[in-house]
């Protein structure tokens, strides 16, 4: 693992300097192919710092005392805060951490410090085995081991994604909180019944039925009767963006929608076939107007009628069909 050197802290954030042992190529003397040696990569990672002020107080969770499920533990009430900084919402880190409240806080430095644990680093044991391989330049780059990490491979930032120290608490990013409706447990309905929680994240929504921050009207409607684990303060009312009545309008009218392009695509289809089949119709009329009329001339004058069919196929490229055209003027020749 990495090892940390300090921690500064500074108005705008909090760093931490560090240290990792990685694989560097090098060119060696009389050696074609570049080495690898065992080398100390510096590197810092941080988390940026905001006054209060610059994060207000967007809405205001507050979760209400209950009893456990077995009715033997009490949990006292707590107020979840959710500020708005930069576009984003943002809560203590101590209500997002592993999904779960702890009393335990999550601090700056503290993660800091887990961060450059998690950072990729050679073992100290691996440096003392190849040693003397690597004085003897015999660490070829482009095979094990050495093969993993390079100093582009620490990427100890990664884990501080999301995180934002606002006024002296450590904070993560969340999303706009919103009822949740949980719906009874079919076998142990008793024991785990229907209720609305509050969720700041996606997996706390999925698959259940969500109502915005300003949603009473909807609750009233839906839920009267449901029982509330906490309660929304809005201070921002401009940053709700969540609205159910308004989401579920908008999901008919892209169901609709979706219905009207289906159909539209079935009639384009339905069109074309029309247009091919009126041509295929005039065509056929065509050929009836035609046959009709050799039926006419074939009833008023057989003989013409063969006399032109010799002529016909008197020109043909078949032999079989001229052959067939002196037979036929063999025969109206004894007609005559």
């Amino acid at each position: 693992m990495a090892k940390l050197i300090n921690i500064v802290e500074t108005p705008e954030a909090i760093t931490a300097e560090a240290v990792s042992l990685v694989w560097e190529a090098y060119e060696a003397p009389r050696k074609r192919v570049p080495r690898a040696r065992i080398v100390e990569h510096r590197f810092t990672v941080s988390i940026p710092k905001v006054s209060e002020d610059a994060a207000p107080l967007a809405f205001v969770v507050e979760h209400f005392p209950q009893m456990t499920l077995d009715y033997k533990e009490y949990r006292a009430g707590y107020d979840q805060p959710i500020r708005w900084y930069a576009g984003e919402f943002y809560t203590p880190a101590r209500y997002t951490w592993r999904n779960y409240v702890t009393d335990s806080r999550p601090t700056a430095k503290s993660e800091l410090e887990s961060a450059i644990y998690s950072a990729a680093s050679v073992a100290e044991y691996t440096r003392d085995e190849y040693a003397e391989a690597i004085a003897r330049h015999d660490i070829k780059a482009n095979q094990y081991p050495a093969r993993y990490p390079y100093a582009e491979d620490v990427k100890a930032q990664h884990h501080l994604y999301g995180l934002l120290v606002i006024g002296t608490e450590l904070y993560a990013k969340c999303q706009e909180p919103v009822y949740v409706y949980n719906p009874a447990d079919t076998y142990n309905a008793y024991k785990w019944p229907a209720h609305i929680s509050t969720a700041t994240d996606e997996d706390g929504k999925h698959g259940r039925a969500t109502y915005g921050a300003l949603d009473y009207l909807a609750l009233a409607f839906y839920q009267a009767d449901t029982a509330r684990d906490a309660f929304i303060d809005v201070k921002m009312p401009e940053l709700v963006s969540y609205d159910r009545t308004r989401a579920s309008i908008e999901k008919d009218i892209r169901l609709t929608q979706a219905n009207m392009e289906q159909y539209a695509d079935e009639i384009e289809t339905l069109e074309m076939k029309l247009e091919n089949a009126r041509g295929n119709l005039g065509k056929l009329l065509d050929k009836l107007d035609e046959q009709v009329a050799t039926l006419e001339a074939y009833k008023a004058d057989p003989l013409a009628y063969w006399e032109d069919r010799a002529g016909d196929a008197a020109n043909s490229a078949f032999h079989s069909q001229r052959r067939g055209a002196e037979r036929i003027r063999r025969e109206l020749a004894k007609e005559a």
